[in-house]
């Protein structure tokens, strides 16, 4: 089933590259699941409306495989997200940059379909490189201190903006960014903290 498991996550890359939003059903089971931290789409149409979403923000999104290997039903999958980022996307307007960033995504497969994944992407990354919030410099403080805020602040400061739009219904989208988004800064600040 390794196999066949890992050919039905290489066509669901295609898919998604391809736009070819009307093969999903080929792919994945009506009873899909797709999590990320904070964040739970189910089935073909929750899919597809997340997928247009990324592409509306993204118009030319590419996911590279990077590495992948399998056992049985599941599948791990390491990829880059590549795109310029020229539409609004969960609350942020276009900014014309190009992302680069890396993400892992775990498969399970029954009965010929994917049936569940779960998804990690570095959107501190990819904050940083659509400019919203500034990458983490330390300045010659004898303290440490840093001149500017870090960029888990700056993360939440965008965040906040993000409720202040979902809190005023101007953005769907702005309540999927802060569920998935909540819960990867959390776990980057307490890795950091552990360090």
């Amino acid at each position: 089933m390794s196999d066949r498991a890992q050919d039905l996550v290489r066509r669901l890359f295609d898919v998604i590259n391809g736009q070819e939003y009307e093969a999903l059903p080929e792919v994945v089971s009506p009873d899909y699941v797709y999590r990320a931290p904070g964040e739970e789409v189910r089935g073909v149409e929750g899919l597809r409306g997340l997928l247009a979403a990324y592409h509306r923000g993204f118009p030319d999104l590419e996911l590279v495989i990077d590495d992948m290997f399998g056992e049985g039903d599941r599948v791990a999958t390491a990829f880059t997200f590549n795109g310029t980022h020229l539409g609004e996307l969960m609350g942020v307007p276009a900014t014309g940059r190009r992302v680069s960033v890396s993400g892992t995504i775990h498969s399970r497969a029954k009965e010929g379909r994917i049936v569940e994944e779960f998804e990690l992407l570095d959107l501190a990354t990819m904050y940083r490189q659509l400019g919203l919030v500034e990458g983490e410099e330390r300045d010659a403080d004898p303290d440490g201190l840093r001149s500017r805020p870090s960029i888990e602040q700056q993360t939440h400061e965008h965040q906040g903006s993000l409720r202040e739009k979902h809190e005023q219904g101007a953005d769907v989208e702005a309540r999927l960014v802060l569920q998935r988004n909540d819960q990867d800064t959390d776990r980057q600040c307490q890795r950091r903290q552990d360090l």
